[in-house]
């Protein structure tokens, strides 16, 4: 059995690999995988930010799927083939509140599009390297608002829903392969600290509380742990899946 791949009844990840463009949450989640023992590459386009520790860093263009196979290539030589993939592609212009008249034609081709043409190049990588090495886990993530919609941010939670319709999709088509695919839809706080003056729904809640669970999972320690589980013989029953780790706000889908 290669390196990669889960004895019965385990729940640690060998390898993992991080793959992040525009606003940095690639940082938080490689440190945090590799505290829990695997070994990690981050692949991301944010390499000026955050701090990922030891982890090993693939420089990745976006560009094209041949840029993003070839980063997966390099990190493959260098960790191994992944057993669990997390992702987040998030272009940074998108989190400056915009009305929805303000957007041109150009712009919504050129990011919207361009970020979900991204996402499918990861998945595609990601799906190509777990095809060969006996299947595996994706975990895409990004902010939970996008599942009730924001004002001023159409543009973004388009582009998250994409994402997350991709997820099922892959899901539906790659589960025979023993490739499973989820989306984790996160609370925003110190996860997104680019997001924190703009004006988001409040809960279903009246007035605006804290979180039921009294914080927002971090990633680090939270977000890993849950993608962990998804990647692990107890989650092997699960494809499909979005779960919020909002903590508690939004009690959907």
């Amino acid at each position: 059995m290669s390196a990669s791949r889960l004895e019965p009844g385990a729940t640690r990840v060998d390898v993992a690999f991080v793959v992040a463009s525009g606003e940095n949450v690639g940082s938080g989640l490689a440190r945090g995988l590799q505290r829990a023992g695997s070994r990690v590459a981050l692949l991301d386009d944010t390499a000026s930010k955050g701090d990922a520790g030891e982890v090993l860093r693939v420089p990745l263009s976006f560009g094209s799927r041949t840029d993003v196979m070839s980063a997966f290539a390099t990190a493959v030589e260098r960790v191994g083939a992944p057993r669990l993939v997390v992702q987040s592609v998030l272009p940074e212009s998108l989190l400056s509140p915009t009305p929805i008249t303000d957007l041109t034609p150009q712009e919504w081709a050129s990011v919207v599009h361009g970020a979900a043409k991204s996402t499918l190049y990861c998945l595609q990588a990601a799906h190509s390297n777990m095809a060969q090495s006996g299947g595996g886990t994706i975990v895409c993530v990004g902010p939970s608002f996008a599942l009730v919609g924001a004002t001023g941010l159409v543009a973004l939670s388009t582009v998250l829903e994409a994402q997350r319709a991709l997820v099922k999709s892959a899901a539906r088509q790659w589960g025979r392969q023993g490739i499973r695919v989820h989306w984790i839809a996160l609370g925003v706080g110190e996860n997104y600290p680019a997001l924190a003056k703009v004006s988001l729904p409040n809960g279903p809640e009246i007035g605006p509380p804290p979180p039921p669970l009294g914080r927002i999972p971090d990633l680090a320690q939270d977000v890993v742990s849950i993608a962990e589980f998804l990647a692990s013989t107890g989650g092997s029953g699960l494809t499909g899946a979005s779960l919020v780790a909002d903590g508690g706000d939004w009690m959907v889908p």
